[in-house]
């Protein structure tokens, strides 16, 4: 059982070295000196974490090596000293994985954070069990319902190390962060009850694992699965540290050991290419994997790819490590960034129109990162799906009968001449310094090539 994290998204990863030893939740009173000490402690933790939250957005995943204090490694529940953490860097929408490892008095703690997606949680061959819930978390009922369907199990009676995983699978609109104690206080079946019922031996929980599933139609009823197995965790184990940064430095990369891999160059597709011996080729995996045009990611590559056909980008694959998205014929680099009000799952409200991340550490060629942000392109096209209601899915425009994707004819406004921007790199003062498009200066006009049906400009 272990959290995995995925190499093509290692240079998101951002560890934090603590100068302090973390602290555990408080329930006292507001002028109470823990409450004082807690709120101390929060603000500190969101200086230090500042620059790093500012360049990732959310769903992030969060990580707590906590060491550093006399009482780590007995009486302490790491998922007290998570709960001040997550609440000081944005509460539980922000973070959909949380984990804590237990270090030792003589170690420091540390903080990671990364995209969410940039980990895969692997069970392996941990125990688990799937308890649905309907009580309140407030009330007795809860953990009654949890013991219940629990029941009693080896590692109650044992002294041994447990790693612990729990996905709660509830509405976004619960707080998830109220959850963790009243779950694990139910959990004596596994853990081993303490000297009074619903105070389970937590303390030998040596790697804890969060993990926050959103479903709209769930209401207010919970559904947990909960993953538990024999720690493997040596207690000198430090979480992986893809970046290090100390408090007060900048982020650096890790040194690389042994000579780098070099990529074959890829080759343009047809789609028509055999999957080993599977029967299936690649344009049913490409319909498979991006029919559905509204979703994010694939909005963004399709209009990348409209803004590329546009400009006359002649290279035939798209590359996705480069510094930006689009090169023109006479070299100019284009970035492309696109948003929209409809999603590919049901919504309450139409989304806000956003772009992010305008600036990054421009990538060299042997594979490292130059030091500091930048502007990374000449231009940017900041390309809109302006449709605000969802269009009912015909055979002609879609693999399947139900609305899982609109007709491509939506999407013509994606490039749109209302729905671009820009940003001069070479006049870094006057395209705000800071991450927005909104205080840049009119620049003259420029000649792009037009196909016919796009309806594209670069201005």
């Amino acid at each position: 059982m272990r959290l995995q994290q995925l190499v093509w998204h290692q240079p998101a990863a951002v560890t934090i070295s603590l100068p302090f030893p973390p602290l555990l939740e408080s329930w006292e009173r507001s002028d109470h000196p823990a409450q004082q000490r807690l709120t101390t402690y929060q603000e500190k933790l969101r200086e230090l974490t500042a620059s790093a939250l500012h360049d990732l957005a959310p769903p992030l995943a969060l990580g707590l090596h906590a060491g550093g204090r006399p009482d780590i490694e007995a009486g302490c529940d790491l998922d007290n000293f998570l709960t001040p953490v997550v609440k000081a860097l944005g509460g539980g929408n922000q973070f959909s994985i949380v984990w804590a490892t237990r270090g030792r008095t003589d170690e420091p703690a540390s903080l990671t954070l990364a995209p969410a997606d940039a980990l895969a949680f692997d069970p392996a061959d941990a125990a688990q069990i799937q308890i649905d819930l309907t009580a309140s978390s407030t009330k007795p009922a809860w953990k009654e319902q949890i013991a219940a369907a629990l029941g009693d199990h080896e590692t109650a009676a044992t002294n041994e190390p447990i790693d612990l995983a729990i996905v709660f699978t509830a509405s976004p609109a619960r707080n998830w962060v109220s959850l963790w104690k009243p779950t694990i206080d139910a959990l004596g079946g596994i853990l081993g009850e303490g000297s009074r019922p619903r105070h389970p031996g937590d303390d030998r929980i040596r790697q804890l694992v969060l993990i926050r599933q959103s479903r709209e139609d769930i209401g207010w009823a919970t559904a947990l699965t909960i993953y538990w197995k024999p720690s493997q965790l040596q207690p000198r184990h430090r979480p992986p540290q893809p970046l290090s940064l100390d408090a007060g430095e900048q982020p650096r990369r890790s040194s690389t050991v042994g000579p780098p891999f070099e990529p074959t160059p890829a080759v343009r597709l047809t789609g028509d290419e055999q999957l080993g011996e599977t029967g299936m080729t690649v344009i049913d995996f490409w319909q498979w994997a991006f029919s559905d045009l509204r979703e994010n990611v694939t909005r963004g590559l399709l209009a990348e790819y409209l803004v590329a056909r546009a400009v006359g980008d002649h290279r035939p694959i798209r590359s996705a490590w480069d510094n930006f998205d689009v090169l023109t014929p006479t070299g100019i680099r284009v970035e492309v960034k696109a948003s929209g009000y409809l999603q590919s799952w049901r919504q309450k409200a139409l989304s806000p129109i956003r772009f992010d991340r305008l600036t990054g550490a421009e990538a060299n060629d042997d594979g490292t990162y130059a030091p500091g942000r930048s502007i990374r392109a000449d231009v940017f096209v900041f390309a809109i799906h302006t449709r605000k209601t969802p269009i009912a899915t015909t055979r002609s425009t879609s693999t399947t009968g139900n609305s899982t994707s609109c007709p491509p004819a939506s999407f013509g406004r994606l490039a749109s001449a209302r729905s671009v921007a820009f940003l001069k790199a070479q006049e870094p003062a006057q395209s705000a310094g800071a991450d927005s498009p909104t205080q840049s200066p009119e620049p003259a006009r420029s000649s792009v090539r037009r196909e016919p049906g796009l309806q594209v400009e670069i201005r």
